[in-house]
Order: C-alpha cells, then sequence, then structure tokens
C-alpha cells in the first residue's frame, strides 16, 4: 500500500504523521521529502520517520545521486519509495513551493 500526501508545513506533517500511525503504518514506513535536504533531515529526524536511502533506491542510484541537482535526487528517490515518474514531477512542483512531502509505503495491506 502506497500513500502520500503534500503538507505546507512541519506541524501538518506531524499531524499526518499522527494519522498514518493511527491507521498501522510503522514510523519507518514513512518518508519525508522536501526541497531542501538540512530540513528534511531536521523534520525526519524530530518526528523519528524515515528519509529514503540506499536500502531504497540501491547503491548505484545512491552513488549517482551524489553527482546530481537536488531535483533530479529527490525524483529518483520519490520513485524508489513507490511514486510514478509522472506522479514524481507533478510533486516536484510542489516541493519547489516550499511544500512538504510524505510518502507512506506498506509491504502489506493494512
Amino acid at each position: 500500500m502506497l500513500k502520500y500526501f503534500v503538507v505546507d508545513n512541519a506541524v501538518r506533517l506531524k499531524d499526518r504523521v499522527d494519522l498514518l500511525l493511527k491507521e498501522g503504518f510503522e514510523r519507518e514506513q514513512l518518508y519525508v521529502f522536501s526541497r531542501y535536504e538540512s530540513r528534511a533531515d531536521d523534520i525526519a529526524e524530530a518526528l523519528h520517520i524515515s528519509q529514503v536511502g540506499m536500502a531504497e533506491q540501491g547503491v548505484m542510484s545512491s552513488i549517482k545521486n551524489l553527482f546530481t541537482s537536488r531535483e533530479s535526487e529527490l525524483r529518483t528517490q520519490l520513485m524508489a519509495v513507490g511514486i510514478t515518474e509522472q506522479q514524481a514531477k507533478t510533486l516536484d512542483v510542489h516541493l519547489d513551493a516550499g511544500k512538504l512531502i510524505i510518502v507512506a509505503k506498506s509491504a502489506t495491506p493494512l
């Protein structure tokens, strides 16, 4: 099961995390995305949720992202957790506007 939401700020993101946890998702199944890496890092750490890493996107994509733009890196990471390429392009517009994205991904239906 895959769900994603666009939120305006970290407070709204926390509210969405709380709802997803009530639905049965685990914190390790929740991923936060922000145009600014440090912002995503801070939020993920504060809410004890995940960010896409090598386990989700693989070694080659992780290395490739070291040499690409943040925009390309975010699209690759979004697709690594199950977002389609077209959805990633659409979500990129929201990231440009300063919004946050939370993706909830479960291997089994809840």
